[in-house]
């Protein structure tokens, strides 16, 4: 393979860079770098390595959001395994406010999910015993659950 014309001796300009970038799981060892060389009279922007540069940052913002809808996904399947896995459960809730409905106050169950329940507002702040009935994408429905029947000691 020959030189491109003009660019050896003095008139080559060379960056030491990784063949396989770093963004892209390339080691940060000498048997992964190489020599990017390129013509001085370019401006730095348009020589050979920035261009192969720009297209390697490209290559890696596209490998990263796919690794990130990846991720998010297997979060989102794992989220939505734990909430079914709640459905008949009795979870303590702290009722923090009021729902958009009437009469609904929303809180959260010992795992930071928001559960929305049909109570009194007077509940507002106060551990409630709540029998989860209804499965949504980001938030638990349920019923307030009778509270243990305690019998009075030698009745």
């Amino acid at each position: 393979m020959t030189n491109p014309q003009h660019n050896s001796g003095r008139n080559q300009v060379c960056e030491l860079d990784h063949l396989v970038p770093l963004e892209l799981g390339g080691a940060d060892g000498m048997g992964n770098i190489w020599p990017q060389c390129g013509p001085d009279d370019m401006t730095l922007k348009n020589r050979y390595f920035k261009i192969k540069d720009r297209v390697e940052n490209y290559l890696a913002d596209e490998v990263k959001a796919e690794r990130l809808q990846r991720l998010q996904a297997l979060i989102t399947r794992g989220q939505r395994a734990f909430n079914a896995a709640c459905a008949g459960r009795t979870l303590e809730v702290l009722l923090e406010k009021p729902g958009k409905l009437p009469g609904q106050l929303v809180g959260k169950s010992p795992y930071l999910q928001a559960v929305q329940v049909m109570a009194p507002r007077a509940r507002i702040g106060s551990l409630a015993r709540v029998t989860v009935t209804e499965i949504g994408s980001n938030t638990l429905f349920g019923a307030l659950a009778e509270a243990p029947q305690r019998t009075a000691v030698g009745a």
